[in-house]
């Protein structure tokens, strides 16, 4: 009796491991038609694959909220999407540190890379979170990308980017106001109440003196970040 239950659990558990490998299988003839397009956006590095890419011991735990994530995510929304990869990516880190998501940003830095991210792009999207999230919730973010790039062999620092002087930053940040806004902030930076004046100050000679005045990336794609940092 003993040996028959022995053999009765042992043919449970293999026909258990069958269902979850079949389950696989039909999750992937599933997920075809959006992922082929997410395949041409990034290459070998699929992020709407992230956790069956990373080897995550999700997909072990947890396969079907895998593959309802990765349907969803990975399928559906990029396929309804005209967005390119790069642009995507950049909004996706955006995104992730805005809501403070550090382990998954961790993750998704190969595929942002693959897709055509630089790292001085990735840099400067962290960067410009300071001013829009605060040193408390950029730091770890940058600390993850430093170490990221060791990793990859890339040496630190990066190139500089920046194009003004403690002396010209408020000047040239009011002028990128200018660009983006239109030629009412002419004057914005000496604007305001007496006692909220330096807001407007710190946003021409900070935000966009210090920041949106880098190389790296252009106004659009600062404001589009922004927009998700929000």
């Amino acid at each position: 009796m003993m040996s028959l239950r022995g053999e009765t659990c042992g043919q449970e558990r293999v026909g258990k491991r069958m269902q979850v490998e079949t389950c696989g299988q039909e999750s992937a003839d599933r997920k075809t038609g959006g992922l082929e397009m997410m395949s041409e956006n990034y290459g070998d590095w699929n992020p709407g694959k992230m956790f069956s890419e990373s080897g995550s011991e999700l997909c072990g735990t947890d396969a079907e909220f895998v593959e309802l994530f990765e349907r969803f995510a990975g399928g559906e929304v990029a396929g309804g999407s005209s967005l390119d990869g790069r642009t995507r990516m950049m909004a996706i880190l955006s995104a992730l540190l805005g809501c403070q998501g550090l382990e998954t940003f961790r993750m998704m830095l190969p595929g942002a890379v693959q897709a055509g991210v630089t790292p001085v792009e990735i840099k400067e999207i962290v960067y410009q979170a300071t001013a829009y999230l605060g040193m408390g919730r950029m730091l770890a973010f940058l600390t993850a990308v430093n170490n990221w790039l060791t990793d990859q062999g890339i040496a630190l620092p990066l190139e500089g980017q920046g194009t003004v002087t403690a002396v010209d930053r408020i000047e040239k940040g009011e002028q990128a106001q200018v660009d983006i806004f239109g030629e009412h902030m002419r004057g914005f930076s000496s604007s305001g109440p007496e006692e909220s004046q330096h807001i407007n100050r710190w946003l021409s000679e900070n935000c966009f003196g210090d920041y949106y005045t880098r190389k790296g990336l252009d106004y659009r794609q600062r404001e589009m970040i922004t927009f998700c940092f929000l």
